[in-house]
C-alpha cells in the first residue's frame, strides 16, 4: 500500500487498537518503511518473498540498516531464529546496523543474542513510542485521540471510584502495584462489564504500560442496577512504583448488554508514593479470588549477623570473666 498520500493518524486510530492484526503483512512492511520515510531516511524496499532477512534497507547520515519487520500477535514472540535471519541479513546487503521491529515483544533467548551482536530491537512499547513521537506530537495514542474516543453516553451507565492503591504485593512469583476501584451501575437496566483489554496505565512521561492481571468481583461481569463491583488492576512493579496525580488509567470496555465499545478515563487526583515495608503475599485460590497473606520485608542475613556479633561478645565477655576468676584464685592459693 502506497502510505505517501494516506491520513495516516486515521490509519493509525483503526489500526493501533489491535496491533495492526488487521493489516496484511506487506501493507505493516509499508507503513513502517514509510514510518522511516517520514523521519528523513532514504528507504529501499526488499522483494516480499526472497529477501535474504531483510524487509526494509535505510540509509541515513552514511549509515545503512537493514530492518526485518514481524507483524506478530501479542503473544508470539520474536526468537533467536527471526534474529540470526536480521543477522544474515546485515552482513548479505553489507549494512551497518541491524533492527527488528515487531508488534509483540521479544524473548530472554532472543535479547541476549541481540545484545551480544549489536542487533537494536523495537518492541510494542518502542514502536508506539516512535509512532507518537512523529505523529501524535509525542503523545500517546489515548491521549492523542481522547476526544474521538470518549464514549460521553457510557458515563450515564457506570461510574468509576478509586478505592486503593497499594505497592509491592506478592502474586505468584512477583511484585505487583495493585490499584483498585469501585464500579457502580448508575442506570436504571442490569448491566455487564466486559474488558475489551487489560486496562492501560498512563504515567507522566506518557508511557503506556499494559496491567498484567485484573479481576472483577462480580460474578460474568454482571453488574446490576444500584449496585457496586470491585475491580482489582496488577502492575509490574518494576514499572509503576509511584502514581502521580495526572496519571491515567484507561478502560476499554463493551457488554453484551451494553454493545457500543466504549474508552472510560480515569485520572488521579493526588499522588501516591511507595512507602511501605511490609509486603502482603497474594495467591489466586480455586474459585478465583485473591488471598491476603503478611510477608516481611526483614533482611534475615543482616539478623543473623547481629545475633551471631551479639553472641560472640557475650562468650567473649564470660571467657574474660574466667580467665580474671581463675587468676584471682590462683593468686590467693600462691599466698597461702
Amino acid at each position: 500500500m502506497d502510505f505517501s498520500n494516506a491520513d495516516i493518524p486515521k490509519f493509525l486510530k483503526t489500526s493501533i487498537g489491535n496491533r495492526f492484526n488487521d493489516v496484511t503483512p506487506q501493507d505493516f512492511e509499508d507503513f513502517i518503511s514509510q514510518l522511516f520515510k517520514d523521519n528523513g531516511y532514504k528507504i529501499n524496499q526488499t522483494p516480499y518473498s526472497g529477501d535474504y532477512g531483510a524487509d526494509v534497507l535505510i540509509e541515513k547520515d552514511g549509515r545503512k540498516t537493514a530492518i526485518q519487520v514481524k507483524n506478530y500477535a501479542e503473544d508470539n514472540k520474536v526468537g533467536v531464529g527471526d534474529i540470526n535471519q536480521i543477522i544474515g541479513a546485515k552482513s548479505y546487503y553489507s549494512c551497518d546496523d541491524a533492527l527488528i521491529v515487531t508488534t509483540s515483544e521479544f524473548t530472554k533467548r532472543g535479547m541476549n543474542l541481540a545484545d551480544t551482536t549489536g542487533v537494536v530491537l523495537w518492541d510494542w512499547d518502542r514502536l508506539l513510542k516512535e509512532i507518537g513521537d512523529l505523529y501524535w506530537d509525542s503523545q500517546d495514542y489515548y491521549s492523542y485521540y481522547k476526544s474521538d474516543l470518549i464514549n460521553t453516553d457510557y458515563e450515564k451507565k457506570f461510574s468509576f471510584s478509586l478505592a486503593s492503591v497499594t505497592f509491592n504485593k506478592w502474586l505468584d512469583s512477583q511484585y505487583f502495584t495493585i490499584i483498585e476501584f469501585e464500579i457502580s451501575n448508575i442506570s436504571n437496566e442490569h448491566l455487564v462489564f466486559n474488558l475489551l483489554k487489560s486496562p492501560v496505565f498512563i504515567d507522566s512521561s506518557k508511557s503506556q504500560i499494559q496491567s498484567l492481571v485484573h479481576y472483577l468481583s462480580s460474578e460474568e461481569g454482571r453488574i446490576y442496577s444500584g449496585c457496586i463491583a470491585k475491580l482489582s488492576i496488577g502492575f509490574n512493579n518494576n514499572e509503576i512504583n509511584n502514581v502521580l496525580k495526572g496519571n491515567e488509567i484507561v478502560f476499554e470496555i463493551s457488554g453484551e448488554d451494553y454493545r457500543q465499545p466504549s474508552i472510560y478515563f480515569y485520572e488521579f487526583d493526588k499522588d501516591f508514593i511507595s512507602k511501605s515495608k511490609i509486603n502482603q503475599e497474594l495467591s489466586i485460590t480455586s474459585e478465583g479470588y485473591i488471598e491476603k497473606r503478611t510477608k516481611s520485608n526483614i533482611d534475615y542475613a543482616k539478623v543473623f549477623t547481629v545475633i551471631g556479633k551479639a553472641l560472640l561478645g557475650i562468650i567473649v565477655g564470660i571467657g574474660v570473666a574466667f580467665v580474671w576468676v581463675m587468676s584471682v584464685l590462683l593468686t590467693g592459693s600462691n599466698k597461702k
